[in-house]
């Protein structure tokens, strides 16, 4: 079996390309940890001991806020955390799938496999979606007690799941479109869609809600 060695030329045409996909997914992160920096900066502004708050929770707030509220409620928010986790994966899994198999049709210039690849995909999710939204709104208690025989963590537990099947369906909807977009190298949207959420919605929000009387 021969290999050709790629020529300066086509190295610099990938290279390109790839800087292509890659920048904007670059700023898109970047955007994400821009707001830590701009709220660090902010609470130096106002005092050492913010600054040192957000030092230490920008690691462990959510560890150090659970246990603020008892350890019922650690508990019972591991328990929801695990639980989406788990579900989680399977949508993650066929959203990758899609990307792949979405992405050979395009490559193949196949587009009624790209649409087949994409309804599947979405009827595939559809069904996962379908049949863990009810266990977790109707029978959450029977989920909990898996993890424990604590009346009140099941029962906090109980409202938590309910309120994750809501992510399920979020997910329903961001799983796909970021598959489909990964499959046709579209990375200018996601960045777009992050630098709004981040620094037109999250920061002004954690600005007013944080750092105003």
């Amino acid at each position: 079996m021969s290999y050709n060695i790629p020529q300066a030329g086509d190295l610099r045409g990938e290279t390109s390309a790839l800087l292509k996909l890659a920048m904007p997914l670059l700023i898109a992160q970047l955007a994400q940890m821009g707001t830590g920096v701009v709220d660090t900066v902010m609470a130096g502004r106002y005092s050492s001991l913010d600054l040192a708050a957000i030092a230490i929770g920008y690691n462990i707030w959510l560890p150090i806020y659970l246990i603020s509220l008892g350890t019922t409620a650690m508990a019972a928010h591991q328990i929801a955390f695990n639980v989406y986790d788990v579900l989680y994966v399977p949508l993650i899994s066929v959203g990758s799938a899609m990307t792949t198999r979405m992405g050979h049709a395009i490559g193949a210039g196949k587009m009624p496999a790209v649409k087949q690849s994409l309804c599947c995909g979405l009827l595939l999710l559809l069904a996962i979606c379908t049949l863990v939204t009810p266990i977790l709104i109707f029978f959450p208690d029977p989920v909990a007690r898996i993890y424990t025989e604590d009346p009140d963590i099941r029962a906090l537990s109980v409202t938590l799941l309910r309120v994750a099947s809501l992510f399920v369906f979020i997910d329903l909807l961001a799983v796909p479109s970021s598959a489909a977009l990964r499959a046709f190298k579209d990375t200018r949207f996601p960045f777009l869609v992050m630098g709004v959420a981040y620094w037109l919605v999250a920061l002004p929000v954690g600005y007013g809600l944080g750092l105003t009387d």
